[in-house]
């Protein structure tokens, strides 16, 4: 499924990291790690960040709503 798909959005799992082995660009949703603002664990596909965009959210991740997500998607996927 993740293969197929035009684009993987979910948190940092290992579902993301077979998006990443599959080559489906994603948005990924993680917590900030540690004191990074900008921390990428991915190589291959995923490696440059011209695949994927990571959402680094400082406060719990079950806070984020559909609507921040669709402004995401506009603005990283969109408008490229």
């Amino acid at each position: 499924l993740i293969q197929k798909a035009h684009l993987f959005i979910g948190i940092m799992s290992g579902l993301s990291h077979i998006a990443n082995a599959v080559k489906t660009p994603a948005l990924i949703i993680s917590k900030q790690y540690a004191h990074y603002d900008y921390h990428n664990p991915y190589s291959g596909f995923f490696e440059e960040g011209k695949n994927v965009k990571i959402l680094y959210y400082r406060n719990s991740i079950s806070e984020i709503n559909l609507k921040l997500i669709y402004t995401l998607l506009d603005i990283f996927f969109c408008n490229q």
